[in-house]
């Protein structure tokens, strides 16, 4: 064999080497991008399932809150009647205390004690007592 040949063949030797370093480079290369690919997919349906477990327990906290609000509104509703029924008492309390302080205190005949207090306060405590609640 001629140089020129030998020349051309360790020439085209040598490229073909570095294509199959090349190669093995990008094979390495790639199995290292598809490992991490792999990786990646993998923490994303851990993450997803992370995320679906979150919505869920929002969910909940939401179901919770909501009945918790419906509770503290009915509360609320409960505290206003139950003042509103207490300002109706002391009213109440008021016009007995009226009435009791207008009721006349005389020494009773066994006639009178046996009738009771006179017309004007029976008639007063009957209009209170049969008020319409």
């Amino acid at each position: 064999m001629t140089n020129g040949i030998k020349i051309i063949l360790v020439i085209a030797g040598g490229l073909v080497l570095l294509c199959l370093i090349g190669a093995g480079v990008q094979t390495w290369r790639l199995n290292s991008a598809q490992n991490s690919i792999a990786k990646q997919a993998k923490d994303i349906d851990l993450i997803k399932g992370q995320l679906a477990d979150a919505q869920e327990d929002a969910a909940r906290w939401q179901a919770t809150a909501k009945v918790r609000a419906v509770s503290s509104e009915a509360q609320a509703d409960l505290a206003a009647a139950c003042i509103k029924r207490e300002e109706q008492a002391h009213a109440d309390a008021a016009d007995l205390a009226i009435i009791l302080g207008a009721a006349k205190m005389e020494t009773l005949t066994p006639d009178q004690a046996r009738k009771g207090v006179d017309d004007a306060t029976r008639q007063r405590i009957a209009d209170m007592l049969n008020r319409p609640l």
